[in-house]
């Protein structure tokens, strides 16, 4: 019977160190992930702040975004209303071009008449002139 016990008692050690070895085992690996999750914890942390930031600035960005677009449109509707009124006044010097070519046309005629009539007189001139100069030689 002696030996009964003692091979149940050596067996019994065996577990017992089996199970003891694996207890610590496991607890190692329990502290080597309990590490790992407060490395993931830590780097949680790091990130959800990095995201704050970066939601503030993008607030920040998007703010300013805003103000960009509605100063665009305004210089739009600016730049708008003064080619409009350029492109109006540009109407306007066309046809006051326009009339100034015409009244210069008709200016012409009247000075090709005024030149003819000129020539004419000029004409008569010489033929008076013609006529008392041999009146005058005549006497």
């Amino acid at each position: 019977m002696d030996l009964v016990w003692f091979n149940v008692t050596i067996f019994d050690i065996g577990v017992f160190s089996f199970s003891f070895l694996g207890l610590f085992l496991l607890y190692r690996r329990c502290n080597a992930l309990q590490k790992g999750n407060d490395e993931l914890r830590k780097e949680n942390a790091e990130l959800r702040k990095e995201n704050e930031e970066l939601r503030l600035q993008f607030n920040v960005l998007q703010a300013e975004n805003e103000e960009l677009r509605l100063q665009q449109r305004e210089f739009q509707s600016a730049a708008d209303r003064r080619f409009n009124a350029v492109q109006a006044e540009n109407g306007e010097l066309h046809l006051q071009l326009n009339a100034v070519q015409v009244d210069n046309g008709e200016l012409h005629l009247q000075l090709d008449a005024v030149q003819a009539e000129n020539e004419e007189l000029r004409l008569q001139q010489r033929e008076f002139q013609s006529a008392a100069d041999r009146r005058f030689n005549a006497v």
